[in-house]
């Protein structure tokens, strides 16, 4: 199909809004509610996201060495029993990224899940990390969004994104704190883009948008064209400064 024949798709982007103080005070209920002191105590952000509140370790002493996949799948159960505030229904869907050592004297390990996938597309950032103690799991940070876009074809060609990158001026900072500027190039934009879902901040909300991911400057950031609009709407710088 021609990107000029590409149909509409429904209310794409899904545009996701802060949440209200009272939609904000009810959701902390139920979940108040529902951990009953299994977690430590958690808050949402501003769009309903899960995050610990205030520093809290409930070790239950030495975890013991040999239990990485026991602790995996204790995360993994924590992450879908708390389901209605991460929007994990089932357990198959988490993949770990990465987990934390167990060591002669490990009092907790943290486990982090890979982005959700949405018709085959990464949704950046959605990692969903757990810390666990030797016995429960004692924060989750993150979660999935609930509904999600993806439409019937692209607008934009990887070659169209490609060309409309090409001259983007990057501002960043170093080590001394002074900004400078990288200026996306023939020679240090990738040759190949991946297509993923990025949420994109638009005034106070944010859009989900499906988009073409280059690798810029020695993988120094990933640069997002929309492959509706064609345009850049968002740059993640992947070193730090």
């Amino acid at each position: 199909m021609e990107p000029s024949d590409c149909p509409s798709t429904g209310n794409y982007p899904i545009e996701i809004s802060p949440l209200s103080s009272t939609e904000l005070q009810e959701l902390q209920e139920d979940f108040n509610t529902f951990n009953s002191d299994q977690l430590c105590p958690h808050r949402f952000d501003s769009y309903g996201f899960i995050e610990p509140d205030g520093v809290c370790a409930r070790l239950a002493g030495i975890i013991p060495q040999g239990t990485e996949d026991l602790m995996i799948t204790r995360a993994k159960e924590a992450v879908v029993k708390f389901g209605t505030f991460t929007n994990v229904p089932d357990t198959s869907m988490l993949v770990v990224q990465r987990h934390g050592g167990i060591g002669s004297s490990t009092e907790r390990i943290l486990v982090v899940f890979r982005n959700q996938i949405e018709q085959g597309l990464e949704v950046m950032h959605t990692d969903i990390n757990v810390w666990l103690s030797a016995n429960a799991a004692m924060h989750i940070y993150g979660g999935w969004y609930k509904e999600i876009l993806v439409p019937e074809c692209d607008k934009t060609s990887e070659a169209e994104a490609r060309a409309a990158a090409i001259g983007t001026e990057i501002t960043y900072y170093d080590i001394a704190g002074q900004p400078n500027v990288f200026i996306v190039s023939e020679e240090n934009i990738s040759e190949t883009a991946t297509r993923v879902v990025v949420p994109v901040i638009k005034g106070n909300s944010i859009e989900l948008q499906v988009a073409w991911r280059f690798s810029v400057g020695l993988s120094s950031w990933y640069l997002f064209v929309d492959t509706t609009a064609g345009e850049v709407v968002r740059i993640d710088q992947l070193f730090v400064t």
